[in-house]
């Protein structure tokens, strides 16, 4: 068995693609983090360790030893709850919830962030009211955007689990109608996501944000047709116009 340190890995690996610390941090982690991980005064978290391979186009799984089973069991355990999230799969989530809660012993800021989210959800898809789903979800994005004031920063680097109440806090605000907020965060998501390409985890979430911003104008386009059926022939026209306008604009970077 071959045994290396992971700062050497990553350190050989970005000296091999010809990367700088920027270049392969960003989007990713902060360069001071990564600069730290490279001379071996940090470990780096399993998607942090991935995402940094996958960029530079290597293997991660020969190295993944060293995050130990423990990580990688949370590790696919999030991946399931997010799909059950996107899914609106009740059963899967529960599974999943309730084996994490099993793992997790010593929990950290992460953990309880996950736990939270997917009790939140589950309350949710079981009847609790949106004011109070949309105030859960908040509160769980404060517990680690301490400076979180009910918008995208788009100077934000943003971990799995915070993008994730971000999309359900877009299904929340469109079920009640908020559609300028949604969209302006779905658009500031998408941007940071798209940044993020060659990660797995940020590719996959990207087609999320679509899949939401086709559910937006879905909504939009109902809505649409509705007040149109009672306008004269010439507004309609002129409405149509305005929205088809709006629609390319938005869209066209998609």
């Amino acid at each position: 068995m071959e045994v290396c340190k992971i700062s050497d890995v990553i350190r050989d690996a970005r000296i091999r693609s010809g990367m700088t610390q920027e270049a392969l941090a960003f989007g990713i982690c902060s360069v001071s983090t990564l600069s730290k991980i490279e001379n071996g005064r940090r470990m780096p978290q399993v998607r942090v360790f991935e995402a940094l391979m996958d960029r530079m186009g290597e293997s991660s799984g020969r190295c993944l030893v060293y995050v130990g089973e423990h990580e990688l069991q949370k590790k696919r355990m999030q991946d399931q709850m997010t799909l059950a999230m996107l899914l609106k799969d009740r059963l899967l989530l529960e599974t999943e919830l309730a084996q994490y809660e099993r793992l997790v012993q010593k929990r950290k800021l992460m953990d309880e962030q996950w736990l939270s989210l997917g009790n939140t959800v589950l309350q949710w898809w079981g009847g609790a009211a949106l004011p109070d789903t949309e105030q859960r979800l908040t509160k769980i994005l404060g517990m680690s955007c301490q400076n979180y004031r009910e918008k995208w920063d788009g100077e934000m680097q943003y971990t799995y689990c915070e993008i994730l109440i971000f999309q359900m806090l877009v299904q929340c605000r469109m079920l009640n109608g908020d559609f300028l907020w949604s969209i302006s965060v779905l658009k500031g998501m998408r941007h940071y996501l798209k940044c993020g390409s060659g990660i797995l985890w940020k590719e996959r979430m990207l087609i999320s944000v679509h899949v939401l911003m086709a559910q937006f104008y879905y909504r939009k386009v109902s809505k649409f047709c509705q007040i149109q059926r009672k306008r004269s022939h010439h507004q309609y026209e002129c409405g149509l116009l305005s929205f088809c306008t709006g629609f390319v604009e938005l869209t066209g970077s998609l």
